[in-house]
């Protein structure tokens, strides 16, 4: 089935993830320091927007 590697990677793409979500909370509660939350919110929606502006094909 699955071998040792091929574990080992998932739970460590799975650390990865866990580790950058639990990170998001933080950055906005840092953010909100000197940003009202509306511009924390648009803040975020513009980046997670970035990587799709990239595969739009006109």
């Amino acid at each position: 089935m699955f071998d040792l590697s091929k574990k080992r990677w998932q739970w460590g793409s799975m650390l990865l993830l866990a580790l950058i979500w639990g990170s998001s909370f933080i950055l906005m509660k840092k953010g909100m320091l000197a940003f009202s939350f509306t511009q924390v919110a648009a803040i975020r929606v513009f980046f997670s927007f970035i990587p799709y502006i990239r595969n739009i094909k006109a």
